[in-house]
């Protein structure tokens, strides 16, 4: 019996057997298959965002925000397959005949370099040509489908037979396969109805179609990082051997987005060895920062000698000054103004300026009390009367 032959007949039996699946457990099993692996990943991306936010790690935190993103997609995806599976339960189902499917797995053999059906193992595989993304070879891959677990996930695992990992991530074989699983984005709906309806020719074609693509906002690692390059330590992200710095404290790797220049002594720190001068807001590493005592406030150097003294000139601004003795009431009265006796009734006559600019008082004539001057005149007047002179 040629090979030919011997394939053929495993074909037939194959078929016959993802038939009966598809019937039974596949049209059941769909209907409660949630997506807890999405919601966890979810679930711990966000709290990590959460952590950066807190911590205050602006960088990693906009990193971590292209993460949830993609997380809150591949969950909203999966979501959105169980409700057409839910759809698809309500509604009479179809889905292919046995000779169908023996014809789509005698189909693959002209699309494929290999083809292989384990009866024991309940599996079909199929072996795909070298893919390259982006002058980055990552070899060819066997797509194994094990019908059994068709309605449940996975159902299917991509095995890389020439694996090239990017560098310390030997669990990542291509940018959108991670522990042997493949993301398949915008493909999820269309691999998972092929699956429901026992059309296995598409199924396969579908998967190496999203195998021969790439897109690097859902890469688990870009291309453009793969053959080299590290893990940041602050943010996470991968970063190629040029666009990462070591921090001059911890000596830990990190990417630009991560590392800042002390503004004191100028060394280059992370996140977790600098922080932020409470009163200036710039950068300092934590040597170049002190906190006064009883105090929490992160200060540099020269906004902490600046508070010490607005502090000391406001304490002498506050020192308390003695108030002068307040004078008794006799010494309070204001003397009474002298009377000047030249003067009398008379209004005081304004100095009159000399020639070298003094000013010079003009003295008047005395004059006697007007009792006196009376008395005078009667005298003359008594004495006129004797004929005295």
């Amino acid at each position: 019996m040629t090979n030919v032959s011997v394939f053929r007949r495993q074909a037939i039996r194959a078929a016959v057997r993802i038939h009966e699946h598809l019937q039974g457990p596949a049209h059941h099993g769909s209907v409660v298959t949630l997506p807890h692996s999405a919601w966890e990943d979810l679930c711990q991306t966000a709290q990590r965002l959460r952590h950066a936010d807190n911590q205050g790690w602006r960088a990693a935190s906009q990193s971590l925000i292209h993460d949830v993103d993609y997380a809150t997609h591949r969950f909203q995806r999966e979501m959105e397959g169980l409700r057409q599976s839910l759809l698809a339960r309500s509604q009479p189902e179809d889905i292919a005949s046995s000779r169908d499917i023996a014809n789509d797995l005698l189909a693959l053999g002209g699309e494929f370099a290999e083809v292989s059906i384990d009866l024991q193992e309940h599996s079909v595989s199929v072996l795909t040509a070298g893919i390259e993304l982006e002058d980055v070879y990552l070899g060819s891959f066997r797509i194994v489908l094990v019908w059994e677990r068709i309605g449940q996930r996975p159902a299917y695992s991509c095995d890389a037979q020439e694996p090239n990992h990017p560098q310390d991530r030997e669990d990542i074989t291509h940018p959108h396969i991670l522990d042997h699983q493949l993301c398949e984005g915008e493909g999820a709906a269309s691999i998972k109805a092929s699956l429901r309806a026992g059309r296995l020719y598409d199924f396969f074609l579908l998967v190496r179609q999203v195998l021969g693509t790439y897109n690097a906002e859902s890469a688990h690692v870009a291309l453009a990082n793969w053959n080299g390059g590290l893990s940041c330590h602050g943010c996470g992200s991968w970063v190629s051997e040029d666009d990462y710095s070591c921090c001059d404290r911890c000596d830990d790797s990190v990417c630009s987005d991560c590392s800042w220049m002390c503004s004191s002594c100028s060394c280059s720190v992370c996140s977790e060895c600098s922080s932020f001068c409470s009163k200036c807001d710039e950068r300092y590493c934590m040597p170049c920062l002190a906190t006064r005592d009883g105090k929490t406030l992160l200060l540099c150097e020269t906004c902490l000698e600046a508070q010490q003294k607005d502090e000391s000139d406001e304490t002498n601004d506050n020192v308390s000054v003695q108030p002068a003795a307040s004078p008794s009431p006799a010494a309070s009265e204001a003397p009474a103004p002298t009377t000047d006796s030249v003067c009398v009734g008379e209004a005081p006559v304004p100095a009159r300026s000399g020639r070298n600019g003094s000013r010079r008082v003009r003295r008047q004539p005395a004059r006697r009390p007007l009792a006196r001057r009376r008395r005078a005149t009667r005298t003359a007047s008594v004495l006129g009367s004797d004929g005295e002179v």
